[in-house]
């Protein structure tokens, strides 16, 4: 604990999932955060694959919470993480070298 407050390495799956369902907007009730799994992270950062998106996360590349032996992604956290490295989907760099 720190200043009386658990930290995010000290939640469980349960807890965040509890944290996220509280956290809403106020005009749409949407989930402010959404928490994505690997598989959901991949699709979202284009399709990288599983061991580069492992890679990215063994050497703090990438924003992740690991929690009970698997790794858990803010979209909102991602999206933000994209923009400030110039993050490029891996389906379009594809693209656009088979010129």
């Amino acid at each position: 604990m720190i200043n009386g407050q658990a930290k995010v390495s000290d939640l469980t799956v349960a807890d965040l999932e509890t944290i996220l369902t509280k956290v809403t907007t106020t005009d749409t009730g949407q989930h402010a955060a959404t928490l994505l799994d690997t598989r959901q992270a991949r699709v979202f950062l284009g399709g990288i694959s599983k061991e580069a998106l492992y890679y990215q996360c063994a050497h703090n590349k990438i924003p992740h919470i690991h929690q009970g032996g698997r790794l858990y992604f803010f979209k909102d956290v991602l999206e933000q993480w994209k923009i400030q490295k110039g993050w490029q989907d891996v389906s379009l760099s594809s693209q656009t070298q088979a010129v």
